[in-house]
């Protein structure tokens, strides 16, 4: 990634799943998306970019309002949208494949 985390803090990759979850109160997995940040703490919040631009396919599909609420949205929760490079999509495909899923799914 391109900035590490400072001393003792963790980073937390958050899959465009849970900022749905988190944006949607009728979602089944709302509550669980909810807890799950809370549980976050000091850890540093990661979104990769492509899970940025799945989080925002709806919100285009409405307009560029609905737009400016998801960027607000992750901005105000400290989420840092980063770059998806090949060394970060082989990272995340191993810690993928040491899971049977992914949570929230």
């Amino acid at each position: 990634m391109a900035e590490e985390a400072a001393p003792g803090v963790a980073i937390v990759v958050v899959d465009a799943s849970v900022v749905i979850a988190l944006l949607d109160g009728g979602h089944p997995h709302h509550p669980a998306a909810v807890a799950a940040l809370a549980a976050t703490g000091r850890e540093r919040l990661i979104l990769l970019a492509s899970a940025y631009a799945e989080i925002l396919v709806d919100p285009w599909r409405l307009g560029a309002d609905a737009v400016a609420v998801i960027r607000r949205f992750v901005t105000d929760l400290g989420i840092h949208v980063e770059p998806l490079t090949p060394d970060i999509a082989e990272r995340a495909a191993r810690l993928r494949a040491r899971r049977r899923r992914a949570p929230f799914t």
